[in-house]
């Protein structure tokens, strides 16, 4: 158990778990270790135990050896007023060797934003290795079958490989 605060996997564990995927034993030892389920979520218990997720271990971006949760950094660009929607992902970085962030932002219905004005935003609310390096304004962002935010699809259009519907 890490100290109040403090960001780590949360891992659960009891009479109730699973015992296992079916016929999937690399993905079970990987998932079950010591008696606890490894759930990929990132949290932290605050001072009275209560638990706060704050995002999906497989979405943590590495920039310049620090961890950065997209979901903070969507947090912070979020409280922008003109922001309706908003989805940051990590893509590899040549120059540092790391990643590096790209944000894709959809404006609030009738609303106009330019990349700048983001970058803008974030400067006072983002450590510098927290600041995405590009800012794409889109007019919406892929989501699953689910309605989640596609991430998949954003590293994609990050990268170059797909399009989304410009802002």
């Amino acid at each position: 158990m890490l100290p109040p605060g403090q960001k780590g996997e949360v891992r659960v564990g009891g009479p109730h778990m699973m015992t296992g995927y079916r016929n999937q034993p690399g993905e079970t030892a990987q998932t079950i270790r010591d008696g606890f389920i490894y759930t990929g979520d990132i949290g932290y218990l605050d001072e009275d135990g209560f638990l706060f997720l704050i995002d999906r271990k497989k979405d943590v971006v590495f920039v310049k050896g620090f961890n950065v949760f997209p979901r903070e950094v969507e947090e912070a660009i979020h409280t922008h007023q003109s922001v309706g929607m908003v989805g940051v992902v990590g893509v590899p970085d040549a120059r540092t060797g790391g990643e590096r962030l790209v944000a894709f932002v959809v404006p609030r219905a009738g609303e106009k934003l330019a990349a700048a004005e983001i970058s803008a935003h974030c400067a006072p609310r983002l450590v510098s290795y927290q600041r995405p390096t590009e800012v794409r304004v889109v007019g919406q962002l892929p989501v699953t079958s689910a309605q989640k935010l596609d991430r998949m699809a954003l590293r994609r259009a990050a990268c170059g490989e797909q399009q989304l519907v410009t802002g």
